[in-house]
């Protein structure tokens, strides 16, 4: 496997497939690739499909029936079995790594990540892959995937999988949220669906978190903190916030965790 890849398109066949669940509880497919003009291949190890709270992350599963060919969006174990079906172009794009390695010149090292998966002419903490779960995962998110993918119901009693105890996450930083020097400006209303109630410290520790796996120094991290407040339009007044208001912000750093603000795939 390709530790480097120059930054660019490429087009690319699937060689396998797993999906599992991280101990944080978002359900992850993790796509391999082989990309045959430079007779190399590369992993995607990072495509969130199910959110920690059991939410199904329907633009991300839209975007992947753009690629998935014969995938109907009700079961995740189709990707093993029939991932060498699909093509798709690679958005390659290299990155510092995770911790951060440096050569002997003390310039750091970068790793090639696939930063979106389109359809041919689309433009635009790692697992080994045969550890698949995708049929567990199936029966545990059966109705949802049906919902989702606008099937009925199949009778009878389903055969669900016990849910998988997520270990609490250790703080990701010392601090609280940055406020803003002047309100922010407005964000779209809420598109009406319903928002699972948080709390300051979960979603800054969860933030941290996320921010430190981006490789995102102090003052970045805090503008990018106070820039997710301004999209769900919040002031930073965190003392009145309510428990909605700290859920809303989760979703936003949740999205942005999955790539889902940049529409990756």
């Amino acid at each position: 496997m390709a530790r480097y890849i120059e930054d660019g398109t490429y087009e690319a066949e699937g060689v396998a497939a797993s999906v599992y669940r991280k101990e944080n509880g978002n359900v992850i497919l993790q796509t391999e690739w082989a990309i045959p003009s430079l007779r190399k291949t590369i992993r995607n190890w990072d495509c969130v499909i199910i959110g920690n709270t059991g939410e199904i992350r329907e633009k991300t599963l839209a975007n992947i029936k753009k690629w998935a060919t014969g995938w109907d969006g009700t079961t995740f174990s189709w990707f093993p079995a029939n991932i060498h079906l699909c093509k798709a172009e690679l958005v390659i794009e290299n990155q510092p790594t995770n911790p951060p390695e440096y050569d002997d010149d003390g310039n750091p090292k970068t790793v090639s990540r696939v930063k979106w998966i389109n359809p041919i002419g689309g433009g635009g903490n790692q697992k080994e892959m045969n550890a698949d779960e995708s049929a567990a995962i199936d029966r545990l998110f059966a109705a949802k995937l049906r919902a989702n993918a606008g099937a009925r119901p199949v009778g009878g009693a389903a055969n669900v999988a016990k849910p998988v105890t997520v270990k609490p996450a250790t703080p990701a930083s010392a601090g609280t949220p940055p406020k803003a020097a002047s309100a922010p400006a407005g964000a779209p209303e809420a598109d009406g669906q319903a928002i699972t109630p948080s709390t300051r410290e979960a979603v800054w520790e969860r933030f941290c978190k996320v921010a430190a796996n981006a490789g995102l120094e102090k003052d970045e991290r805090n503008a990018k903190f106070l820039e997710l407040v301004a999209k769900v339009g919040k002031q930073t007044d965190y003392d009145n916030w309510t428990g909605e208001d700290w859920g809303e912000l989760m979703t936003a750093v949740a999205d942005w965790e999955s790539g889902d603000e940049v529409l990756p795939f």
